[in-house]
C-alpha cells in the first residue's frame, strides 16, 4: 500500500464511481469538491475533500501514523415532477435519488479504492433529502465513508 494525499484519495474514489457501470449509465456529471461543485447538471455525483484524524502508532522520526479518513460523496437529482426526482420513473428510465443513493453505495462499499486504504471502507451514513423551496423537485443524497491509511511520519 502506498501513501496517498487527500487529493489522491478523492481522485481514487471519484475514479471508482466513474468506472461503475450503473452510475456511468445515467450520471451526467462527476466532480470533486463537494455538493456545490456539481449541482447545476443533474443527476450528479461529487466527492468532497477528505477529512483526516491522525494518531502516532510508533515514536521517532521513522515512526508510523494511522490516519482515519472520512470521505463524503454527494449525489443529486432534479425533475419537474417531484415523485420522479425522488423515486424515478420506469417508463421514461429517469433515475430518482433513491436509485442514485443505492448505486453509489453499491459502487463504494467494500472497496479499498486502488490501495488507498488498508482495509475496505466502512459506511458511516447514507441519507437523502429534498432541497427546501424546490417543491420536492431537487433531491440530494450523502454517503459518508471512513477508511484507515497508515503512513510514514513526516520529519520535523
Amino acid at each position: 500500500m502506498g501513501t496517498f494525499s487527500g487529493k489522491e484519495i478523492t481522485e481514487k474514489v471519484l475514479s471508482c464511481l466513474k468506472a461503475d457501470a450503473a452510475l456511468s449509465g445515467y450520471v451526467k456529471k462527476f466532480s470533486a469538491g463537494g455538493i456545490d461543485s456539481a449541482r447545476n447538471i443533474f443527476p450528479f455525483v461529487s466527492v468532497d475533500a477528505v477529512e483526516n484524524e491522525a494518531e502516532a502508532l510508533t515514536i521517532g522520526k521513522a515512526g508510523r501514523m494511522r490516519n482515519d479518513c472520512a470521505v463524503r460523496i454527494y449525489g443529486g437529482t432534479f425533475h419537474t415532477l417531484p415523485e420522479t426526482a425522488h423515486a424515478g420513473d420506469e417508463t421514461s428510465g429517469a433515475k430518482g435519488i433513491l436509485q442514485l443513493n443505492a448505486d453509489i453505495l453499491n459502487a463504494v462499499v467494500m472497496n479499498d479504492f486502488g490501495g488507498a486504504f488498508e482495509a475496505p471502507v466502512k459506511l458511516l451514513n447514507s441519507s437523502t433529502a429534498h432541497k427546501s423551496g424546490s417543491g420536492g423537485r431537487s433531491w440530494a443524497c450523502e454517503v459518508s465513508l471512513s477508511g484507515m491509511t497508515a503512513t510514514d511520519k513526516q520529519s520535523a
